[in-house]
């Protein structure tokens, strides 16, 4: 989702929202992803993840490593032992 009188020079992922001139990313639309019924962990996990790529200042490399190390983290059965 982009401002009004934003310009956007590059994609905007879904659900990430944008202002500026040029736009730049300022959060994700947890509204929006509600009324499309995304449960409230996942919801958490998308926060987790806009953080990884936009606020923490890691390379694409960097953040893409530690995305696939959130989501392999994410997969693992609770409650168990990964004996």
């Amino acid at each position: 989702m982009a401002g009004g009188g934003s310009i956007v020079l590059r994609d905007i992922p879904p659900y990430v929202m944008c202002n500026g001139n040029p736009a730049e990313p300022h959060g994700i639309n947890t509204e929006g992803l509600k009324r499309r019924g995304f449960e409230a962990e996942t919801i958490n996990l998308l926060r987790r993840a806009y953080r990884m790529l936009y606020k923490e200042g890691m390379t694409t490399v960097e953040a893409v490593s530690a995305l696939a190390a959130m989501a392999a983290e994410t997969r693992r059965p609770r409650g168990r032992s990964a004996c």
